[in-house]
């Protein structure tokens, strides 16, 4: 299940309909969240082209850790990274989360 933030979808403008999301972690720890909606949505890469995203759901707070992205330096790395422009990022907060429904995007 693909995750994104009640904030995020706001932002992009994404619908859907309210339906209490319940899941359990591991340890046995569960969340629920009355207010989550189901929505759909497009995302694309520096390449422009868009990957539709159906069913993902929101949720308050994501509470992921804090990332940090050092572009010139990826670029260097990974040569088919080259043509594009990479900013680097410091400190920034996850607002979606990729699940296993989705995951063909986190190599597309």
């Amino acid at each position: 299940m693909t995750l994104l933030t009640e904030a995020a979808a706001d932002r992009i403008g994404a619908k859907g309909i309210r339906d209490t999301l319940q899941f359990q972690w591991t340890n046995n720890v569960t969340q629920s969240d009355p207010e989550s909606r189901s929505v759909s949505l497009s995302i694309s890469g520096a390449d422009g082209v868009k990957y539709e995203i159906t069913n993902a759901r929101t949720i308050q707070n994501l509470v992921l850790p804090l990332q940090s992205v050092d572009g010139p330096n990826i670029k260097k790395r990974w040569d088919h990274l080259k043509e594009y422009t990479m900013p680097t990022l410091r400190a920034v907060q996850p607002t979606i989360l990729l699940g296993q429904d989705d995951c063909h995007l986190i190599i597309a």
